[in-house]
């Protein structure tokens, strides 16, 4: 049993891609608790079509308001481009199913995510690295 639990966590360590494997978890700087993550079944790539889960975590499970997603590549000096407009599916408690997600070239790729908490509008942005 040891040595599955060992195993387990090497894989984990070395970037193994397992099911709902989380992005970093990032947090509003204007309130705490408020934060977002991606849950990826599998690791994006500039070649496929990008499907994964946002999932934004509030007190109590409060739900947000006029949730939207977009896919930006900061390229220095204050250029950069998105993607096309992604497909969401609200899957409820704030779970969205984001597919139609398109990252066109490798690279650093922020997705960013805009909504209402109770009543102050949010922006998060998770940082991402696209590969080939």
């Amino acid at each position: 049993m040891k040595t599955l639990l060992l195993f387990a966590a090497l894989s984990l360590t070395a970037g193994t891609s397992f099911a709902h494997d989380h992005s970093t978890t990032v947090c509003s700087p204007t309130n705490k608790n408020v934060c977002a993550h991606l849950g990826l079944d599998k690791p994006l790539n500039s070649k496929e079509e990008g499907v994964f889960m946002a999932h934004v975590m509030t007190p109590n499970d409060t739900l947000v308001q006029n949730f939207k997603l977009d896919l930006w590549m900061d390229m220095g000096s204050g250029h950069g481009h998105g993607s096309s407009p992604v497909d969401m599916n609200d899957l409820g408690k704030n779970k969205f199913e984001i597919s139609n997600a398109w990252f066109v070239m490798p690279g650093n790729w922020l997705v960013r995510m805009d909504f209402e908490f109770e009543g102050t509008h949010q922006h998060l942005q998770i940082p991402i690295v696209i590969k080939d």
